[in-house]
């Protein structure tokens, strides 16, 4: 374990690893916008579906 730890270090600290892991996992951060404007435009169509 202690030296997968160190490897990764090692291998995170260039700038072209460091790029490659932001747009391999940028996309993971916008999922709790995603998933409240999914929620949020579900919820409208349902409410004003009852009120008819």
């Amino acid at each position: 374990m202690v030296a997968f730890t160190v490897e990764s270090q090692t291998y995170m600290s260039s700038g072209t690893a460091q790029t490659v892991w932001g747009f391999a996992f940028a996309p993971l951060f916008a999922i709790p916008a995603l998933m409240t404007a999914v929620t949020w435009s579900y919820a409208k169509r349902h409410r004003a579906r009852g009120q008819v």
